[in-house]
């Protein structure tokens, strides 16, 4: 496939509403691992929506994604209806409540 063809293709997937951009390596784009997909259409709410709250329930272990709090494991205390979300996180011998949106929240085993 001729250069601006294939350039033309991918130009297209960019400027697909939802699309930020390809993930590329160099000038070719990278293929999703397997399963990626189907695991976003799994995740998918009848809104069309991605939701990633699957598994965040009062009492579960919970990763903090992002934030002051990154990469620290804490219990989820609550979540409300609007996504936000509170996780009691072990800090020198005590638990301290933090609040945070639960899009920064991942359910662990």
């Amino acid at each position: 496939m001729p250069g601006a063809l294939r350039r033309d293709r991918q130009r297209s997937v960019n400027g697909t509403f939802g699309v930020r951009s390809l993930i590329m390596q160099g000038e070719r784009p990278l293929p999703v691992p397997s399963g990626l997909v189907e695991r976003f259409i799994a995740l998918t709410g009848k809104d069309g929506l991605l939701d990633f709250s699957g598994g965040l329930t009062a009492g579960a272990s919970v990763r903090i994604l992002s934030g002051p709090f990154a990469e620290m494991i804490g219990r989820l205390d609550r979540l409300d209806p609007a996504g936000r979300a509170r996780v009691l996180v072990a800090i020198m011998n005590g638990e301290i409540p933090v609040d945070m949106d639960s899009r920064e929240l991942v359910a662990i085993a």
